[in-house]
């Protein structure tokens, strides 16, 4: 036989769990959009800023300004790699921060230019203005890194999952507490009657007290009813049986004086 407690406190834990991952759900996709936005207007920020202070500098061939401005922007920590060319398309400075051998992160030429992915880029064209003349110098492609962002996902989903169970522990503590209180107890009590009655050693002159609760009215009603009327029907049985016995000795005693 399955317990009703535990069936009830089953019942809402999987109820709460569901809500809760979905609400979770909710927020965790509002929160990465929310990043991700943000992400890409630091990323158009840094470009923005890249077009205004690269193309005098490759316009004069300057590279060593140009790096120090690549190099700035390169301490923000979702931009992976800063690509500078000309209006070829060959690379003047491909810089990258990151660190050496577990020291301190260090500007360095990027090498290997197949480890920052194309889709997790921003590409405009450098324009540097003289007398009034546009004069294209190159592009400028801002690569940046998603592993902060994802970081900050993982920490919120962990964070979810220990409040998801945290809050079904207080729950089940408080359910299990108020349970017993309001609806197992006078049950334990009901059921400890109908034991009563059904052993045949109750006894019947007792009532149960008024029911707290609307719930269990008509039961406790009910039940006193029946013991009221079962006592009735035993007084009944027992006065006949007495007026009986009653009768029979009168009998008894009319035979024998005859």
């Amino acid at each position: 036989m399955k317990r009703l407690k535990i069936v009830f406190l089953v019942q809402v834990i999987i109820a709460l769990t569901v809500v809760l991952l979905v609400s979770s759900f909710i927020n965790y996709g509002s929160v990465k959009k929310n990043l991700l936005s943000e992400l890409q207007s630091s990323v158009e920020n840094t470009t923005q800023r890249m077009m205004i202070s690269l193309p005098k500098a490759v316009w004069d061939f300057d590279l060593d300004s140009a790096k120090v401005s690549i190099s700035a922007e390169l301490k923000l920590p979702e931009i992976a790699a800063i690509r500078l060319a000309d209006t070829e398309g060959t690379s003047l400075l491909f810089l990258t921060y990151q660190a050496v051998d577990g020291d301190k992160k260090q500007v360095l030429e990027v090498t290997d230019e197949s480890q920052f992915l194309v889709e997790n880029s921003l590409t405009e064209n450098l324009v540097f203005v003289e007398y009034g003349e546009e004069n294209s110098v190159g592009k400028v492609t801002v690569f940046y890194d998603t592993s902060p962002l994802d970081a900050k996902l993982q920490d919120m989903v962990k964070t979810s999952a220990i409040e998801l169970i945290v809050l079904d522990l207080i729950i089940s503590i408080v359910i299990i507490s108020v349970l017993s209180i309001t609806v197992i107890r006078p049950i334990a009590q009901l059921t400890e009657v109908i034991k009563d009655l059904a052993s045949g050693d109750g006894d019947l002159t007792n009532k149960l007290a008024p029911a707290k609760y609307l719930e269990f009215a008509d039961i406790t009603e009910g039940i006193n009813h029946f013991t009221e009327s079962l006592r009735v029907m035993v007084k009944d049985v027992n006065e006949s049986s007495e007026a009986l016995g009653d009768k029979a000795q009168a009998n008894g005693r009319t035979a024998q004086s005859n």
